[in-house]
Parts: structure tokens; C-alpha cells; sequence
């Protein structure tokens, strides 16, 4: 899912040290992007109440899965989801670089991929 969004050549998906999957990219708009499980949408409300209280706020974002947003300390480099009774994120490091609109466009079409697949029965 991540190669048919992002253009450049990719490593394979390496497990992280939290329960995250990230893939480093070469030749591309960005360097790496990483998505991470945060479990049962359940504990949405809890989750959506950590980033406002610990990582300034957060900006919903319509038409992806069941609810989405981006945290306020991160802004469009970070995409928060629930769908499919699940949450989840996607995220990208630029370096110091703003990401375009492209990565934008990026994050949130991966993001959209994997909520679809979550919300397919």
C-alpha cells in the first residue's frame, strides 16, 4: 500500500519498538513514513483526548474511515484514524522540510487505503 502511494524506491516495512510498521524511502518526497496500531476504536474518545491534552489539539479531517485528524503539534504530517472498529495512524519524516502537497495528498490516500481495508468485512 505504501509503494502504490508514495513514489521513490522503499525497504521493506520494518516492525518498530511500539506496535508501529516503518518504511524508509529513497528518492522520494519523503524519508520515511510510519503507521502505527493503536487498537479497539474503543478507546477512541481517550485517544482523541491524549492529543488534546498532551500534543496541543487536533484538526478533524472528513471523509476518512469512521473519524479522522491531525494532531495540532504535527499538523498534516500526522494522520490519526478510526475505522473498522480499529485505530490507527500514518505519518511521515520530511527532515526540516515542510511536506507539499503531494505527501499531504499522500498521507491522506494511505490513510484512506488502510481504512478500507479495515472497514472490508
Amino acid at each position: 500500500m505504501v509503494q502504490s502511494v508514495f513514489p521513490g524506491t522503499f525497504s521493506e516495512g520494518v516492525e518498530g519498538e511500539a506496535r508501529n510498521c516503518e518504511f524508509s524511502l529513497q528518492d522520494g518526497p519523503t524519508f520515511s513514513v510510519s503507521v502505527f496500531y493503536y487498537g479497539s476504536a474503543d478507546g477512541w474518545d481517550s485517544t482523541r483526548q491524549g492529543y488534546e491534552d498532551n500534543r496541543g489539539g487536533a484538526t478533524d479531517v472528513d471523509g476518512i474511515g469512521d473519524g479522522a485528524f491531525h494532531p495540532a503539534d504535527t499538523g498534516p504530517r500526522e494522520l490519526v484514524v478510526q475505522s473498522g472498529g480499529e485505530i490507527f495512524s500514518v505519518s511521515v519524516f520530511t527532515g526540516f522540510d515542510e511536506p507539499n502537497e503531494n505527501v499531504i495528498g499522500g498521507i491522506a490516500d494511505l490513510a484512506s487505503a488502510i481504512a478500507d481495508n479495515l472497514a472490508s468485512p
